[in-house]
């Protein structure tokens, strides 16, 4: 594996948030609402990238072409099984969009 991109975790998505500066181009290039910003006010624009739902991943690679830093990454599909999107990813994406690409609230469950 890369040095560049360790993923020790065989995780659909990572991201190395040391080079993320939040610019929020990832969240809006996901199509399935696998990403959004959270607050952190340790960062300069007070928020980060966040992988909130890697289980809907469908390796489309968007967001890690979207990312100008390198600072986030998707799993090769030979060395990992993505599911197809969902009508439940879609409206995801849509409400995190509506929300200025927020993260939302979690849920219990």
């Amino acid at each position: 594996m890369n040095e560049t991109k360790p993923n020790q975790n065989k995780d659909a998505v990572w991201v190395i948030k040391k080079r993320c500066k939040a610019c929020v181009k990832c969240v809006y290039a996901c199509p399935a609402g696998v990403l959004g910003m959270e607050t952190d006010a340790r960062t300069i624009y007070g928020r980060m990238i966040s992988v909130d739902r890697p289980d809907l991943c469908i390796g489309c690679i968007k967001c890690e072409n979207a990312c100008p830093d390198f600072a986030i990454f998707v799993a090769n599909a030979d060395e990992f099984s993505f599911p197809k999107i969902t009508k439940e990813a879609r409206e995801l994406q849509r409400k995190i969009l509506e929300n200025q690409g927020q993260s939302l609230p979690k849920t219990g469950g």
